[in-house]
C-alpha cells in the first residue's frame, strides 16, 4: 500500500506554461561607403535607432550604435576618406548625434514618424538638408534639432521639422492638416556661413498649450550668432 502512494505521487505531470516573447528590439543601421565619391550612406530600419558619428585626427569616421542600436551588426564601424553624409531613418524614434566631422560635401539627414532626435556640432560641411517627421497621419512625435559652433561653407542649410498638421494646419500640398500637431524645436547656436549661405527653417506645430490666459505654440526656433550674408526664412506654426 505504501509503495502504490508513492508511486501515485512520482507520476503527477507537470505543466509548463509558454510565456510571452518580451525581446527587446534593438535595431540596426546599415552604413555603406562609396569608394568613388566618398559618400557614406547610413540607413536605418523601422526600430529606434541611435547612432554617433565621431571623426578622429586621423580622419577616420566612427559610426557607433547607441541605446542597444547596432551598426551593420556590430557595436561599430570605421571609414576613411569620408566627403559626405547621407542618413535615412525610416518609422521609430531615431536620433543622431555628429560631432567634430570636417566634411568637404553635404549632409542630409531624413526621419520618418517618430520622436526624432538631430544634434550636429564643431563640424565643418558644404551644406545640409534636414527633415524629420513627415505631413502623414499619425505623425505627431516630438522632433528635435541643435547644432552648435558649426562651419557651412556652401550655399544652405536648410531645416524641415514636420508633423500631420503641416503649417498653420495647411500641408505643403494644400490639404487641411490633422490636429493635434506636435512640439517640434530648433536650436541654433554660433553658425557660421562662409559662403554668403541660406538659413532656411520649418517647424510645423499645430499643437498649442495654455498659459493661463492665452493659446501659445509648442514649437520653438531658438538662434543665437548666426554669422550669413546669405537669407535666413523661418516658418513657424
Amino acid at each position: 500500500m505504501l509503495q502504490h502512494l508513492r508511486n501515485h505521487r512520482l507520476q503527477r505531470r507537470l505543466l509548463v506554461e509558454r510565456l510571452e516573447d518580451r525581446t527587446v528590439l534593438s535595431g540596426n543601421v546599415t552604413a555603406a561607403l562609396d569608394p568613388s565619391s566618398g559618400m557614406l550612406t547610413i540607413i536605418g530600419d523601422n526600430n529606434d535607432n541611435a547612432i554617433a558619428i565621431t571623426e578622429g585626427t586621423d580622419g577616420t569616421a566612427t559610426v557607433t550604435g547607441e541605446a542597444a542600436t547596432t551598426v551593420n551588426g556590430a557595436s561599430s564601424a570605421d571609414f576613411n576618406n569620408i566627403t559626405g553624409i547621407n542618413i535615412q531613418f525610416q518609422d521609430g524614434s531615431d536620433s543622431v548625434d555628429i560631432e567634430s566631422a570636417v566634411l568637404p560635401g553635404a549632409i542630409a539627414i531624413t526621419a520618418g514618424i517618430g520622436n526624432d532626435t538631430v544634434t550636429l556640432n564643431n563640424s565643418t560641411f558644404q551644406q545640409a538638408d534636414i527633415s524629420l517627421g513627415t505631413e502623414a497621419a499619425g505623425a505627431v512625435g516630438n522632433n528635435t534639432v541643435a547644432m552648435s559652433q558649426d562651419v557651412i561653407t556652401g550655399d544652405h542649410l536648410n531645416l524641415s521639422l514636420l508633423n500631420q498638421s503641416g503649417l498653420n494646419d495647411t500641408t505643403s500640398n494644400g490639404n487641411s492638416g490633422l490636429s493635434p500637431g506636435s512640439a517640434n524645436a530648433v536650436t541654433l547656436d554660433s553658425l557660421q556661413f562662409t559662403g554668403a549661405g541660406d538659413l532656411n527653417v520649418t517647424v510645423e506645430d499645430g499643437f498649442t498649450t495654455s498659459n493661463g490666459t492665452q493659446l501659445i505654440g509648442s514649437s520653438s526656433v531658438l538662434m543665437t550668432s548666426i554669422q550669413t550674408a546669405g537669407d535666413v526664412a523661418v516658418n513657424l506654426g
